[in-house]
């Protein structure tokens, strides 16, 4: 009889040798014969499939796009990256892939929360029915007179970091952070009607974002394993539950709100006049969460950091701001910042050129090509 020890070692064991079978096969299915024996062995590439395959994903966890440059500087507009993954780089290619004939990847389903939404389907009809019902709402047009956004967003951080010093409690700030909660507090007020305030409740926000937390964790997951697709993403139900209470109060009480989620609620397909259902609703929103809350507040932090340690460009981007904008009191509209901050824009797009905060997702080259 095997005492526990034993056990222990034996099971320890049998998971090594597991691992080392599971990697060897990977290797072969992955480099050796894509790369030596298969159909993509003429597509350029790097020589030593085995470093490439390190460095390759040694970078993906680090985020940085610099392999993916350095191989398109080296082998030119189309590069064989692993298996049957080719990393294309070149605009005229981008456009024709860009459309209903190359399907997106089917890594875009781990975002299926209740089932497809316009980001994840696949389906031409359905994603031109979402398409139609959605972007409407979020037009320039509409997102001007939600006048709360500005307040809640931009006015109560400075304000928030305005009272914490002139109390002396702090002068320095994690910006990540509370950029993290001035997005979501942007969001919750499109999607539920009111602000969940994080940049001032410190409760709230180490609730929120300790089950967000969870969250990815499970994203993660999915992506990984794709048989336990049907586990609860955590922040959904929370979410859900916000949303479902902002739609019911509305209804009962029979009142009619000017923001985002009620034109949603109101938002009709002219030709079926169909609405888009309640479960519907939340899928996008929660789309709309998980794209906009981690990728505002990295893009924030790099461009105040890309700035900051730039002295003349610090200045020159404040001189910009006061000469235009001498009242800062005054609420700032988007058509005017885009007009006259030519200098703040420009950093805007080189950071998120340097520092880009999503990793591209790929499309899958139908049968036949």
């Amino acid at each position: 009889m095997l005492d526990y020890s034993s056990s222990m070692n034996l099971a320890f064991s049998l998971l090594l040798v597991l691992l080392i079978v599971y990697n060897i096969y990977r290797f072969y299915y992955w480099i050796i014969y894509p790369y030596y024996l298969g159909p993509y062995k003429n597509v350029p590439r790097v020589q030593n499939g085995l470093v490439h395959y390190m460095k390759l994903y040694y970078h993906r966890l680090l985020g940085s796009p610099n392999y993916y440059l350095q191989l398109s500087n080296d082998h030119g507009p189309v590069v064989h990256l692993v298996k049957n993954w080719v990393l294309v780089n070149d605009p005229i290619l981008k456009k024709l892939w860009s459309n209903y004939q190359f399907p997106k990847s089917y890594s875009y389903r781990v975002f299926n929360i209740y089932g497809p939404n316009i980001f994840s389907s696949f389906d031409k009809d359905f994603h031109n029915f979402r398409k139609k019902m959605i972007l409407p709402s979020f037009t320039k047009k509409n997102l001007k007179y939600n006048k709360d956004i500005y307040t809640i967003g931009s006015q109560n951080l400075v304000d928030m970091f305005k009272d914490k010093i002139s109390q002396g409690q702090s002068n320095i700030f994690d910006l990540y952070h509370y950029f993290e909660c001035s997005a979501l507090d942007v969001i919750t007020t499109l999607s539920i009607g009111h602000s969940l305030n994080t940049v001032r409740d410190e409760t709230m926000s180490k609730e929120f974002f300790k089950v967000w937390t969870h969250t990815q964790y499970v994203l993660f997951l999915k992506g990984l394993i794709p048989s336990i697709s049907t586990i609860n993403v955590p922040t959904v139900e929370r979410y859900k539950y916000l949303i479902e209470q902002s739609v019911k109060y509305r209804q009962s009480e029979n009142i009619q709100f000017d923001d985002t989620l009620q034109s949603l609620m109101d938002g009709q397909d002219p030709q079926t006049g169909e609405n888009l259902t309640l479960t519907e609703i939340i899928e996008e929103f929660f789309i709309i969460l998980y794209a906009g809350l981690d990728t505002t507040s990295n893009t924030m932090t790099w461009t105040l950091y890309e700035i900051l340690k730039n002295p003349k460009l610090y200045n020159l981007i404040k001189q910009e701001i006061l000469n235009n904008f001498p009242d800062l009191t005054k609420p700032i509209n988007l058509s005017d910042c885009e007009a006259k901050l030519v200098h703040l824009e420009a950093a805007i797009w080189e950071s998120l050129r340097m520092h880009s905060v999503v990793e591209t997702f790929a499309r899958r080259v139908p049968e036949g090509g």
